[in-house]
């Protein structure tokens, strides 16, 4: 509307075309920082003698924001809420595979280091080339803020044990899964120890008697 374009006749309207559009581009350098350009387009024609604003208008506008907070990504954000305890391993030996499987080959100690409790702990074995997925061993519902416990370790070998000749050094993993604030995590800690081959066995424990029974020794 227009007062004064036309003194004699008073207030005048006018039809105008207007044609506008635009791009939002966000550029995030860092978790906390963004910034965002925006670059703008409008076309502007009116259908009346008044001309001189008649053409295309450019804009650019540009916005930033910070976010506060770690990066859930970042190495030093990584969930490490267990730790270890010494774990020691005895020799090991090809011809107890299904000993193994059953009874303990060694226990390490987690202890939950947060304040707040952790849950769904998941703690298994597993030896790479020997194993055709880590061996479970214990899973513990909630583990409370600064408590320990203990856990045996199980061991299901394949038979790529069976392979081996004479000692053979070997370094195992001991795995650890849990959930903390809601976000899940994993830790590891390796544990060395020597495999020995399928001619060679020891008698410590009198159970290893029945890794040799057979459905046919028994018949």
């Amino acid at each position: 509307m227009f007062k004064n374009l036309v003194p004699e006749e008073g207030t005048v309207g006018a039809l105008n075309l207007i044609v506008e559009g635009g791009l939002r581009i966000a550029l995030n350098p860092s978790f906390n920082f963004s910034v965002d350009v925006h670059p703008s387009i409008k076309y502007f024609h009116s259908f009346i003698p008044l001309t001189d604003f008649n053409g295309f208008i450019f804009g650019v506008g540009f916005s930033g924001s910070f976010r506060f907070g770690k990066d859930p990504d970042a190495p030093e954000a990584v969930i490490r809420s267990i730790k270890f305890g010494e774990v020691k391993l005895p020799p090991l030996f090809a011809a107890m595979q299904s000993f193994y499987a059953k009874n303990p080959i060694g226990k390490v100690t987690i202890t939950n280091t947060e304040k707040q409790g952790i849950s769904d702990v998941r703690v298994s074995f597993f030896q790479k080339g020997f194993m055709d997925s880590p061996t479970p061993t214990e899973t513990i519902p909630e583990l409370k803020g600064g408590d320990s416990r203990e856990v045996k370790l199980l061991a299901s070998f394949n038979q790529e044990v069976f392979s081996t000749e004479g000692i053979t050094p070997l370094t195992g993993e001991v795995i650890a899964t849990y959930s903390y604030g809601g976000r899940p995590s994993e830790q590891r800690q390796s544990v060395s120890y020597d495999l020995y081959d399928k001619t060679s066995v020891t008698w410590d424990d009198d159970r290893k008697v029945a890794a040799f029974i057979t459905p046919a020794n028994s018949a």
